[in-house]
């Protein structure tokens, strides 16, 4: 560098709250509370008069001291927590005059869009307490255990970049914590490697799909997601699949508490005696969008109903499914309603 260079200190917010996140583009109000303070990490890179300089934060820091020349320099900062992208901020900064002054560099902290949505009520911000990025059975465990012993009133999103196999059919994913909301997403797949269902969803208990699949096995006791209390709520791009059970009802979703909302998403390709896509014996299924197609049952190809409450409205659609026991001429290949057994 040339003369008349010194120290400058680039100061970021901690994120505990005092900082607002306006977010970024179509990103909603999030960020990361509390309890990831201590695990957000920073990247800060200085570019202007001498080069490009880049210090790459430990987890909890929050200020760097960076020798700089006077004249324009542009600031720009990239915040992660645990791997995940949570904030973004930058600035052009005229040294000049500034040699051993702070510099606070404002923040904006966001959740992936697709996340987003799902933690903003419309009120003050909302806080995701975990973010698990999920690649094996190993650290889809791990995630649940964490938000098991997590404790109460907690957001967690669960991002599966690619497949992951292999899934131990678990019970109950979560435990018996209430006040939870776990959001997955992320493109990619989870799969069952043994009986059981992939997700138990108890009472105080929310989970939230978007583009991510979820596949059974091809002889279960469980159907794929069962409900038995809390609340799952299905979007574009999620996908129940590849699931077969016998002498139960319900072989994608099972609803015998509850309530299964589906905006949209697919589930298809599963078999069970009644309900081969989604089985209500308890609680409530609103289906408002998305399909449920190419299942079979002996009733009730599609959805069968023995208890409980149906609400089907919207562009929702209920096709191509298969019944071959005794109501299959009446309707059981979409909808049946009745007694099980």
């Amino acid at each position: 560098m040339g003369g008349g260079e010194g120290n400058v200190i680039i100061s970021l917010p901690r994120a505990d709250g005092a900082v607002r996140a306006s977010g970024l583009a179509a990103a909603r109000n999030v960020m990361p509370g509390p309890a990831l303070a201590a695990r957000l990490a920073y990247t800060i890179t200085c570019a202007g008069p001498g080069g490009v300089l880049t210090q790459r934060l430990a987890p909890g820091v929050t200020d760097a001291a960076f020798q700089l020349a006077p004249g324009n320099w542009t600031v720009t900062v990239e915040g992660t927590v645990d791997g995940a992208p949570v904030a973004y901020g930058g600035t052009v900064l005229d040294v000049t005059g500034r040699i051993g002054q702070s510099v606070t560099v404002d923040l904006d902290f966001y959740q992936e869009t697709e996340f987003a949505a799902d933690f903003d009520n419309g009120g003050p911000d909302q806080y995701v307490d975990g973010i698990f990025t999920v690649t094996d059975a190993a650290e889809w465990a791990a995630a649940c255990d964490a938000v098991m012993n997590g404790g109460s009133n907690k957001n967690y999103s669960i991002n599966v970049p690619g497949a992951v196999t292999g899934v131990t059919g678990s019970n109950p994913s979560f435990g018996g914590v209430s006040g939870v909301k776990v959001v997955m997403g992320g493109g990619g797949s989870l799969a069952l490697g043994s009986t059981g269902s992939l997700l138990h969803i108890g009472p105080g208990q929310t989970v939230v799909l978007r583009n991510i699949t979820l596949t059974g096995i091809a002889s279960n006791t469980g159907p794929v997601v069962h409900v038995y209390g809390g609340a799952l709520v299905m979007y574009d791009h999620a996908v129940i699949t590849g699931n077969t059970v016998v002498s139960l009802i319900g072989g994608g979703v099972s609803v015998s508490g509850g309530t299964f909302t589906m905006h949209g998403g697919t589930i298809s390709g599963n078999t069970a005696t009644g309900g081969g896509g989604v089985g209500v014996s308890g609680g409530t299924f609103i289906m408002e969008g998305g399909t449920v197609s190419g299942n079979t049952a002996s009733d009730g190809g599609g959805v069968e109903v023995s208890g409980g409450t149906f609400i089907m409205e919207g562009s929702a659609a209920i096709t191509g499914n298969t019944a071959n026991g005794t109501y299959s001429n009446d309707g059981g290949g979409w909808v049946y309603v009745g007694s099980f057994g």
